[in-house]
């Protein structure tokens, strides 16, 4: 169970490091007048800031989702420890 949940956290953060890859990009780069160059990418015309940011708030809260999830499943497999 715990390594599912840490698989699943490895591809959020995957995740989110992709999209602030392209959020930079999108933010800092893609300013320059590239309109008709041929380096210039597809998928540049059909993202914007506002989507960036509802994706990276959304990949932040599953991440924290897991590591929370992470945490209660490893609670109950830990033994208490008597005084």
């Amino acid at each position: 169970m715990l390594r599912v949940l840490g698989l699943i956290d490895v591809t959020l953060v995957a995740n989110l490091l992709t999209m602030v890859v392209i959020g930079g990009y999108a933010t800092f780069v893609s300013r320059l007048n590239l309109d008709g160059h041929p380096d210039r990418p597809d998928w540049l015309s059909h993202i914007d800031p506002g989507t960036i940011k509802v994706k990276l708030a959304a990949l932040l809260i599953g991440i924290s989702s897991i590591h929370l999830l992470k945490a209660f499943v490893d609670i109950a497999n830990e033994n208490p420890k008597h005084i």
